[in-house]
């Protein structure tokens, strides 16, 4: 039997994307601000743009996972799919709590 892949509709590609470039950003801008605080750790400008960085992305996934959430709903068929991709969003979490621990140790570290 030849199994036929069902091509996914528009809308269900463009949910399925979303998670994956705001994981990527969202990971990308935290690493990238975490790199320049450990290079000057002395400036105090990091640890406040990096609080707004964080306040501010976890807003826009926040709002994005929800989004995906509802999303789900309407799309029932393709629900799996949907929440699959909306729980890499979830991975940010972790990956914050480890920066912040990073940044706190360093600040201990640093006389």
């Amino acid at each position: 039997m030849e199994t036929q892949q069902q091509e996914l509709p528009y809308q269900i590609l463009w949910l399925k994307q979303i998670p994956i470039w705001l994981f990527g950003i969202s990971f990308l801008g935290g690493t990238i601000l975490l790199a320049t605080y450990l290079m000057n750790p002395k400036s105090e400008n990091y640890i406040s743009i990096g609080l707004s960085y964080l306040i501010l992305s976890f807003l826009v996934n926040s709002i994005v996972f929800i989004g995906l959430a509802i999303a789900s709903f309407i799309y029932k068929q393709y629900q799996t799919i949907i929440l699959a991709r909306a729980t890499l969003l979830l991975v940010n979490v972790p990956v914050a709590i480890i920066y912040f621990f990073i940044v706190i140790y360093s600040k201990q570290l640093n006389f």
